[in-house]
């Protein structure tokens, strides 16, 4: 796909054009804009991203915007992007953004944008915050022994503690070990948290997309040889990504957790990479930034933003998120069996963009 908007702006398939890769490569993209996750939202969800591209004066791409456009019982709607963390606008100028936002996919339906950068969307009165939500990084281009000092005292106790308990970290090699990972995850998210998991395909596309080339990688950690946590890392332009975790209750005390993390940064020094992303907290867990915090993390917000003045959602699509949330209740309840659980995310997850 490739097709002239006006006489400067253009479309693009984000998943396979060179000339998006190029601009998110210049403009220190972040992973949410990189080809293999675009291609993940295809695979997983049926998605169809699209960049629209501000040409610069050499005619190459200058600034640029990856959109999802959505049409279900909810209504139409324009994402930039869904089931990412956030997804800023690519601005190789400012004033690019003033083009962007007038020729947004879908202007005459509700817009919405997740920023981390800040910059001209923030000051854009045509779009009105919604939410925030917490960031946390580790910056990684510093020595090992400075990392390890960088620690709040309680995550290296809690590394040595796993160490003395025989929890061994080491990453998957196959994709029988990201079942037994997604597994875990399913059933963190029903009895933790009472939400529903993204479904298993989607997990397979991140495999496929990253881990099998290199991109990626799921660290786990065995106790007695068996997996009781791991977390899924994706690798883009030069910065490591902590996408998902999971872990067994019943191996908590031994804190394999902490020593994953750990693991992760010493991976990611490793590899050259510039920082780790821990990815967003809610406002209202503090529990989760304070974890975050304890391993050296900066933090910053992440502002969601929708297009000020356009229909919201009609009085059907607001009942219908409304029995989500009591059809999530209800399928993650204690009773319901972990395969139903499963089903349930993988038949409603996609209705939650």
């Amino acid at each position: 796909m490739n097709r002239l908007l006006t006489r400067e702006l253009r479309t693009c398939d984000p998943c396979h054009d060179p000339a998006w890769r190029g601009l998110a490569e210049r403009l220190d993209g972040d992973v949410f804009h990189a080809p293999a996750w675009l291609r993940a939202l295809r695979r997983g969800y049926g998605l169809a991203p699209v960049a629209l591209l501000v040409p610069g004066p050499d005619g190459a791409p200058r600034s640029g915007l990856a959109t999802c456009e959505l049409d279900d019982a909810l209504g139409r709607r324009s994402i930039a992007l869904p089931f990412s963390d956030y997804a800023d606008p690519l601005l190789g100028a400012g004033a690019d953004w003033e083009a962007l936002v007038d020729t947004w996919p879908g202007a005459d339906r509700p817009g919405r944008i997740r920023c981390l950068r800040g910059g001209p969307p923030l000051a854009d009165r045509r779009l009105e915050e919604t939410g925030q939500a917490w960031w946390h990084a580790v910056d990684l281009d510093r020595g090992e022994e400075e990392l390890w000092s960088a620690l709040h005292s309680t995550a290296r106790r809690n590394v040595a503690r796993a160490r003395r308990a025989g929890v061994a970290v080491a990453p998957a090699t196959d994709r029988v070990e990201l079942r037994a990972f997604f597994e875990m995850h399913v059933e963190l998210r029903r009895t933790k948290y009472r939400l529903l998991a993204q479904p298993w395909a989607f997990f397979e596309a991140l495999w496929e997309e990253f881990v099998e080339r290199d991109a990626g990688t799921l660290l786990l950690a065995r106790l007695d040889g068996r997996p009781v946590a791991g977390i899924l890392l994706l690798e883009a332009f030069g910065k490591l990504y902590y996408k998902f975790n999971a872990s067994a209750p019943g191996a908590l005390e031994a804190r394999p957790n902490d020593l994953l993390v750990w693991e992760a940064l010493r991976l990611g020094r490793a590899r050259g990479l510039r920082h780790l992303d821990f990815g967003v907290s809610d406002l209202d867990q503090p529990g989760l930034a304070r974890y975050k915090r304890k391993f050296g993390a900066r933090e910053a917000r992440v502002v969601t933003l929708r297009r000020a003045g356009r229909p919201e959602p009609d009085a059907r699509a607001c009942e219908l998120r409304g029995l989500l949330g009591r059809l999530t209740d209800a399928l993650t309840a204690p009773d319901v069996p972990a395969p139903v659980c499963e089903r349930a995310g993988a038949l409603l997850y996609g209705y939650f963009a």
